[in-house]
């Protein structure tokens, strides 16, 4: 019986001390999660914080943006006005009539007056009896016909022969010059 007691009062030992391991582990338990708390209150308030800032700092973007297109809409409608006031200088002022294509336009018109230079006024070069009358052309045309106006001895022969008007001093190059 003795032993029996032993064990008995070993088991009641045990257990009193597998109950106090519990509560302690139960205290400890509880003191992490009064700790937890406390520190996930502490991160939520700190997380409320910044997300207020950064609604704050939101919506004072949405302000600038909205500045930022409500300024661009008056630039836009300004420089519409400026273009709307330029289109209107520029507009043509003709009337709507299809037969005015036909009609002579200003600078085909300027031709017949004398004093008024026009796109399409006559160019005035030389006549053949113009071109006849100098000496060279008269040459290098027989030369030609002859099949000879390509060779060395053509051109001298071309050179040579003297022009119907004489050339101006002044627009004779130095060895020109100097040969006359």
């Amino acid at each position: 019986m003795r032993v029996c007691v032993c064990v008995c009062v070993c088991v009641c030992v045990c257990r009193t001390e597998l109950q106090r391991q519990a509560e302690a582990e139960a205290r400890a338990s509880a003191a992490r999660q009064v700790d937890l708390d406390a520190e996930r209150q502490a991160r939520a308030e700190y997380n409320r914080d910044r997300v207020d800032w950064r609604h704050a700092e939101y919506l004072v973007k949405q302000d600038k943006r909205r500045d930022a297109a409500i300024a661009a809409e008056h630039a836009a409608a300004a420089r519409e006005e400026r273009l709307a006031r330029l289109r209107a200088l520029v507009a043509p002022d003709v009337a709507c009539d299809p037969m005015r294509v036909l009609l002579p336009t200003e600078a085909s018109s300027a031709v017949d007056d004398e004093k008024v230079a026009g796109a399409f006024r006559a160019v005035h070069g030389y006549t053949v009896d113009q071109v006849y009358k100098d000496k060279r052309m008269r040459v290098f045309e027989a030369l030609n016909a002859a099949g000879l106006a390509h060779t060395q001895y053509a051109r001298n022969m071309v050179i040579a022969a003297q022009p119907a008007t004489l050339t101006r001093a002044d627009n004779l190059t130095t060895d020109q010059k100097l040969s006359r």
